[in-house]
């Protein structure tokens, strides 16, 4: 896990704790960057974040589900390396994540959407920009929060 993705996103959710709604603060949800990053040691959050995971698993009605009975403040997504690997087309990814993040907007939690992180190993560049400009300009507005973690 790289040190500076940690110190980035531990320093933004710490601005997020201690809101007014019930239920908790942060839940999280991703891939194995997500599943592997010290939300709960450090957090407190809810770790909902899976290896292997692409946007097409967070959008299943079992995922939403469980998503949903947190009644979270706040949630973060870290998603779509998977995808790329996968070979999935970066227009059905997207896709995916707006079913996504309607969904989430449904249960009045704050979003917030982590980018995509370059991987130095794969071929992958063209994908991510791709999708890291859609995540940027879905934010713009006004409909969730972006934070450019690359």
């Amino acid at each position: 896990m790289n040190c500076k993705l940690n110190f980035i996103v531990l320093a933004f959710c710490a601005c997020l704790i201690g809101c007014e709604k019930d239920g908790v603060d942060i839940v999280m949800i991703g891939d194995s960057m997500t599943e592997m990053g010290p939300w709960v040691e450090e957090l407190g959050a809810v770790n909902l974040g899976v290896g292997g995971y692409r946007t097409a698993h967070l959008i299943s009605p079992d995922f939403l589900d469980e998503y949903r009975s947190y009644n979270t403040r706040n949630v973060l997504v870290m998603v779509g390396i998977n995808d790329a690997m996968n070979k999935i087309p970066v227009s059905e990814v997207i896709e995916n994540y707006i079913l996504l993040l309607e969904e989430l907007e449904k249960s009045g939690a704050e979003v917030i959407i982590q980018s995509t992180i370059h991987q130095s190993h794969t071929k992958n560049k063209e994908f991510v920009d791709s999708l890291n400009r859609f995540l940027k300009s879905y934010c713009d507005t006004g409909k969730a929060t972006y934070l450019d973690i690359d």
